[in-house]
């Protein structure tokens, strides 16, 4: 009788090891399955977005290198450097770069939604701080441009402009140094996670 009762209970026993270890693997499965995550999905997606975003930096970087030389004179009180073909080009690099930024917003935004991929999401809500900063400085430097427009040709009138405009210059000198302090801070994450798309 007891050898009977033994061998039951050495079966249930078996099962139930057997039991457990099926439910330890499908959990294990599981938890895997969730750490892997969206992670093909949220690399090429961000793939686009850094592609559409380094096209966008690269047109930046010659706006700002032609600003400089011709602000930089004006500054100097070389106004000649600020010609209507410097100012008109400036204001069309601009209004392309803040009608574009909202896609490529958008395309880093998309990784908000996807599952497992923390550290690519810490990384794209970073680049949409960094975005919304060059668009807040973009769109206040357009207005300092839009207003060079109608004076370019009038070098007579520039030394009164730039002294009735000396805090919004000041002021988009910071909104400038904010959206770069924004855009290092996106890179350092892209780095500390070594995220690569």
């Amino acid at each position: 009788m007891w050898g009977v009762a033994e061998r039951k209970g050495k079966g249930m026993r078996k099962l139930l090891v057997l039991m457990m270890v099926v439910l330890l693997g499908m959990t294990v499965s599981f938890i895997v399955g969730c750490g892997s995550g969206d992670t093909a999905t949220a690399k090429q997606d961000l793939k686009q977005a850094e592609a559409d975003y380094n096209t966008l930096n690269k047109d930046l970087t010659q706006l700002q290198g032609q600003l400089t030389t011709a602000i930089g004179g004006a500054f100097s009180g070389n106004y000649a450097t600020v010609t209507p073909q410097v100012v008109q080009s400036a204001e069309a690099s601009i209004s392309k770069a803040l009608a574009e930024m909202p896609k490529i917003k958008a395309d880093y935004q998309k990784v908000d939604s996807l599952k497992g991929v923390a550290d690519y999401q810490a990384y794209a809500d970073a680049m949409v701080k960094a975005i919304d900063a060059s668009s807040k400085a973009l769109a206040e430097g357009k207005k300092f441009i839009d207003g060079l427009i109608p004076i370019a040709s009038n070098q007579a009138a520039m030394p009164q402009y730039f002294q009735t405009n000396a805090a919004a210059i000041t002021s988009l000198q910071t909104l400038e140094n904010d959206a770069t302090t924004a855009s290092q801070k996106a890179q350092s994450i892209k780095q500390d996670k070594k995220l690569t798309f």
